[in-house]
Order: C-alpha cells, then structure tokens, then sequence
C-alpha cells in the first residue's frame, strides 16, 4: 500500500471532522495548554500534524500574535480543511500559512527557522523509530 493510498483512505475529511471539527475536546485541550507555551509577538511556530488547524485557532480565538505560522501536515484533506477554518478567523491579517508536506522534507528546506515547534497529536500514528527521526528533523528547524 502506498503512502497516498494510505492517506486517502484513513485520513480524508471525514477521519478530521469526527475527531477534530464535531469533537470539541482536543481544542479545549489546546486552549487550556495556552498559558504554558510562552510564545512571544516576535515567534515563528511550526505545527507538525496540524490536522485542521487547531493550534491556530486556539492562537487566534485566545489573542495570541505571532511573527508567522505555519502548519504542516501530510494529508491533503488536513490542509483544505485548515485553510477552509482559517479563512474565518477574525484577523485576516494574522501571518498564518498551510504546507502539505511530510515532515522530514519540510525539515529539510526550513532549518534553524522556528522559535517553537509543535507536534500534537499524531505520535500514536508513526512507529517509535519513525517517531525518533521526525523529533530530530524537529529539532534541526529550531532556531
């Protein structure tokens, strides 16, 4: 089975809305996590994973201003759907942006390039060696 195939099979718009868009409960996570991340007006956050976006609304709903972000997942349905809830957001000057990629090429062409980095949510779907690879081509796009 390919990598596409896989995607499009376990990972469409419907896997996204029942667990992320109908389910309120990982945005209320994400809001109640707010006051521990210590982001600054003048930060780039990466969000690997980013599903639908929720880490941005969170930011956006919660007053949080950011120099940029940007999330990054490998499902093409996760990135329409983030951008379809992102073009609601009440600032639409809000320096935001999506990139369907996977993680390790996205790595590769951004290093040294965020102040913070966030991969919620998507551990249990990647083997525990993948898991190591991706933290460290994490790592390697800190600043």
């Amino acid at each position: 089975m390919t990598e596409k195939r896989i995607e499009s099979e376990f990972y469409g718009r419907d896997y996204f809305r029942v667990r992320y868009v109908d389910n309120l409960q990982p945005y209320y996570r994400l809001v109640n996590l707010l006051r521990e991340m210590h982001l600054h007006r003048d930060d780039t956050v990466f969000d690997f994973g980013c599903g639908t976006g929720l880490l941005l609304k969170a930011f956006t709903e919660h007053g949080i201003a950011l120099r940029e972000y940007c999330g990054i997942d490998f499902s093409p349905s996760a990135i329409a759907m983030a951008g379809e809830e992102a073009s609601t957001r009440r600032n639409p000057d809000f320096p935001f942006r999506f990139e369907n990629d996977d993680i390790i090429t996205f790595c590769n062409v951004h290093p040294g390039q965020a102040d913070a980095a966030f991969a919620m949510d998507f551990s249990e779907h990647v083997a525990d060696e993948q898991w190591l690879t991706f933290l460290q081509a994490m790592y390697r796009s800190l600043d």
